[in-house]
């Protein structure tokens, strides 16, 4: 990947954390995407969380940026939930990221 994300204050990197809280909130997505989602099946790492709302930023193998929003009911939702808003370019996704939540 030739660009490089900068994640505003408002953003949790979780690249640069232990493994464990990556872990919990790829679990957590993987629990709430359905069959029929646009993420279902699609191959992705957590990558940031919102340190004020429940979104995280996913990095997907394609390249693209989808921004979703966890509901935390640890069980399939059905489409559209969890809400998925993807970019496709780094600078589409930091002028889309909110500076303050």
């Amino acid at each position: 990947m030739a660009e490089r994300l900068v994640l505003p204050d408002s953003r949790s990197d979780l690249r640069a954390e232990e493994e464990g809280q990556r872990s919990v909130m790829k679990r957590e997505l993987r629990a709430e995407i359905a069959a029929g989602h646009l993420l279902a099946g699609v191959p992705g790492e957590v990558i940031a969380r919102a340190t004020a709302s429940d979104d995280v930023l996913i990095l997907l193998q394609d390249g693209r940026w989808p921004l979703a929003r966890l509901t935390w009911r640890c069980a399939p939702e059905a489409p559209p939930w969890p809400f998925a808003e993807f970019y496709d370019q780094v600078q589409a996704l930091e002028r889309a990221l909110p500076v303050d939540n």
